[in-house]
């Protein structure tokens, strides 16, 4: 059983945030399918909602469940948002840093792979000098490219770890 203090907090706390967002009893039972007579029982703090539709309130009402059930603020770090953002947030770098140095090293071994395989590629071909230089400019913008893309990544990657370090 909850405790009349936990309900009047949960009142106090839903009724001053449904007022900052300018949400009205009728509005928010409708989206989470409950009656208005439900939600002023929360407001008044006579009853709280049951556990399938507490995590609803709470995002509506733009808190967490810890928060609207003590009424105190929890640091972003402690929210499940909180905790998914970083880890999106710390897979992408790795992820980008990762996909950049693999495909700069393939692009540069690609451009080693031309450079040294032109002259059988053209070694029969009526303009030699005309594909010659194509490849060769082919290549080196693989060269450059792949060098440049492995570069970036390990800077990104190496940026990444001092944020994170001084984060800690």
């Amino acid at each position: 059983m909850v405790n009349n203090d936990k309900k009047r907090t949960l009142g106090a706390l839903a009724d001053s945030r449904m007022r900052e967002k300018g949400l009205d009893s009728k509005h928010l039972a409708k989206k989470l399918n409950v009656t208005p007579q439900a939600v002023n029982k929360w407001r008044r703090g006579d009853a709280i909602p049951n556990s399938d539709i507490l995590p609803k309130l709470a995002a509506e009402l733009g808190l967490s469940v810890d928060e609207l059930l003590t009424g105190e603020p929890q640091p972003i770090e402690s929210k499940a948002e909180g905790r998914l953002e970083s880890k999106i947030k710390s897979l992408t770098s790795n992820t980008a840093t990762s996909i950049s140095v693999t495909i700069g090293a393939l692009m540069a071994f690609i451009a080693l792979y031309v450079t040294c395989t032109i002259n059988l590629l053209f070694s029969d071909c009526a303009m030699p000098f005309l594909g010659h230089l194509l490849w060769t400019i082919v290549s080196a913008v693989c060269a450059f490219g792949g060098v440049f893309l492995m570069l970036w990544g390990l800077h990104v990657g190496k940026k990444n770890e001092i944020r994170k370090d001084e984060e800690d």
